[in-house]
């Protein structure tokens, strides 16, 4: 007897811990993608032009710590000014996204293209 009241409990906490996750709508998928819109946000409007820079790849690795603040770790790219330009807009910025992992590293690649 005390078995099946064992395992019935263990039967009703684990479909709540199920139809909990299911009320989170949003999978780590969605939020990468969220959190990589609004990083796009953040670096809006570099000054290509003036630093004669007509297009550029960058890469981005980073990390949001437990007070969901971007931690900018590396930046790859040959342009001085954009290395700043990005570190000044991203490092330490809190960000609004849910469901996204932290202390995990995060590498995203970057199209700076002159409009």
């Amino acid at each position: 007897m005390k078995k099946m009241k064992l395992l019935s409990l263990v039967l009703v906490f684990s479909s709540v811990l199920l139809m909990a996750n299911d009320n989170d709508p949003k999978t780590f998928e969605e939020a990468k993608l969220e959190l990589k819109q609004e990083i796009s946000k953040l670096l809006k409007g570099p000054d290509l032009r003036s630093n004669d820079l007509s297009s550029c790849k960058v890469k981005v690795h980073f990390m949001i710590n437990s007070q969901k603040e971007i931690r900018v770790i590396d930046i790859y790219t040959d342009s001085d000014y954009l290395q700043t330009f990005i570190e000044a807009r991203l490092d330490n910025q809190k960000v609004k996204t849910k469901n996204i992992k932290i202390r995990k590293t995060y590498l995203i690649p970057i199209q700076f293209e002159l409009s």
